[in-house]
């Protein structure tokens, strides 16, 4: 606790090595000495949010995601999809970066960017867009995201992983053919106990 005297001193405050009042504003300061520069909003939920960003130590973007009023509930969750995703080491699904807390005490996620399109959003415009030989080349190209979808899922199988919400919009596809498996928050992880399981899923209804 703090003493009690007549002129108060403020309370110490964790410090990121710079002056943040001095910051730019959009600046997150993970850990003394990174801080990342939010470009754009990715996206947002019931979770918190996701924020394109920029690391200037190693000018490389990557995807922030913030969990917002962290309750009980939200942490235990967002912890197990921090563990799961960071324990998937395969080219189909985004590594992790590095996670912890903020210096604004904010849970964090800092993972690759994947700049794409999901497949729900190529499947919506397919028939639109490609008709005789363009949409037997497309065609091919989906089958080959869908086996890079199934290999990726396959490792995450071996490592007693289950996505548990795996769907065209969970997938996405980049500019130069990459494919990745996205958003493990609803994943499973068969070494844990059923009851454990089922304590996570009946906080996050």
């Amino acid at each position: 606790a703090l003493p009690i005297c007549p002129r108060p001193r403020p309370r110490p405050r964790r410090s990121s090595g710079r002056d943040k009042a001095s910051s730019p504003p959009n600046v997150h300061h993970l850990r003394p000495g990174l801080a990342v520069q939010q470009i754009r909003l990715l996206g947002e939920g019931g979770m918190g949010v996701v924020h394109l960003v920029r690391d200037s130590i190693l000018q490389r973007q990557a995807a922030l995601k913030l969990v917002r009023g962290a309750s009980s509930i939200r942490l235990s969750r967002f912890q197990r999809e921090t563990s799961v995703t960071a324990r998937l080491d395969h080219p189909s699904i985004p590594p992790v970066f590095e996670a912890g807390t903020t210096l604004d005490d904010e849970p964090y996620l800092l993972m690759r960017f994947v700049d794409g399109e999901s497949l729900s959003e190529i499947l919506a415009r397919r028939d639109a867009e490609h008709t005789g030989f363009e949409a037997e080349v497309q065609t091919r190209q989906l089958l080959q995201a869908l086996i890079k979808v199934g290999e990726a899922v396959s490792f995450a199988h071996s490592r007693r992983i289950v996505h548990r919400d795996l769907k065209p919009a969970n997938v996405m596809v980049g500019a130069f053919g990459e494919v990745f498996v996205m958003d493990w928050g609803l994943a499973r992880d068969l070494s844990e106990s059923a009851e454990e399981d089922m304590r996570v899923a009946r906080r996050a209804e």
